[in-house]
């Protein structure tokens, strides 16, 4: 999913010229999938003539017919994903090792990004030419049918501007008004009651989303969780670094504790941080190396 984020939010940003394309092509079957949607963005959405000479930030979408033939089993489900890795992976894409969702295709200074998920993809390329080529390839191996712009995916809504892409959840939130009938309820900026007592015998457990482990101070306490941030940070920066978009300047990590920050930059153990599991020190090693 992060993967899948990364490429909507990359292709509002990445310079890929006017040209830039990206199609999703839904499941083969997958029960999940609202019918009535798909048939809503059919109606709504009038295909382009050329979708790969579309503007920049534009997703044309596929549809393949066999989704609203029949189910599918766990097992056909695994059959087509295996399918699809296989025929990416046999026609010049290659797997990225930080995201194994992630396949990437070059040619020189042209490139095709595609997001894999089960038996769902999306992909971008920065050329016309590549991508009617992929396109072409697709259509004669799986059965599809070109339904125009991309509108959903995943249960996500996708709504595109020239510059930018915005994902939401807006059919999804009415469809949770509606089998509740509240479709006529007036909005509030959060869904507690106003005036609810809260006390401190009602049942409960208590605990914290922010660390997975006990701590004995609140340096030792932020300086778990901004380990945990590097982590995701460099995994990031690999994942961007395989896109072709290297950054050399330093990620920065937010850290509210002056403490877990100079113990973030001194390898010296002492006496109040000895304790600390070794691995909590893997952020030491990028500071030093000037990446984080």
């Amino acid at each position: 999913m992060i993967s899948r984020d990364v490429e909507f939010d990359e292709e509002g940003v990445w310079d890929f010229g006017s040209n830039n394309d990206t199609t999703s092509i839904p499941p083969f079957g997958d029960p999940r999938i609202d019918e009535q949607i798909r048939e809503e963005q059919q109606e709504q959405t009038t295909p382009p003539a050329s979708p790969a000479t579309s503007v920049g930030g534009s997703l044309p979408s596929f549809l393949n017919e066999r989704a609203t033939q029949r189910a599918q089993s766990l097992d056909e489900v695994y059959e087509d994903t295996e399918m699809i890795n296989k025929y990416l992976e046999d026609n010049g894409f290659t797997k990225c090792p930080h995201e194994h969702a992630l396949y990437v295709k070059r040619k020189g200074n042209d490139i095709l990004i595609v997001c894999l998920y089960v038996d769902d993809l999306i992909f971008t390329g920065n050329n016309p030419s590549m991508f009617e080529e992929f396109k072409k390839a697709m259509t004669e191996e799986f059965k599809m049918t070109d339904i125009g712009l991309m509108a959903y995916y995943l249960g996500v809504e996708v709504k595109q501007l020239e510059d930018r892409v915005f994902i939401t959840q807006e059919h999804y939130a009415k469809e949770i008004l509606k089998k509740f009938k509240m479709e006529d309820c007036k909005p509030i900026n959060t869904p507690v009651d106003c005036g609810v007592k809260l006390s401190k015998n009602d049942k409960g457990e208590k605990m914290s989303k922010k660390q997975l482990i006990v701590t004995l101070s609140t340096c030792e306490a932020k300086y778990v969780a901004a380990t945990f941030s590097v982590c995701h940070a460099i995994w990031l920066r690999s994942l961007l670094a395989e896109l072709g978009w290297s950054q050399k300047e330093p990620t920065t990590i937010c850290v509210d504790n002056k403490s877990a920050i100079a113990l973030s930059k001194n390898p010296v153990f002492h006496n109040r941080s000895k304790h600390i599991d070794t691995h909590f020190h893997y952020i030491r090693e990028y500071v030093a190396n000037q990446k984080i």
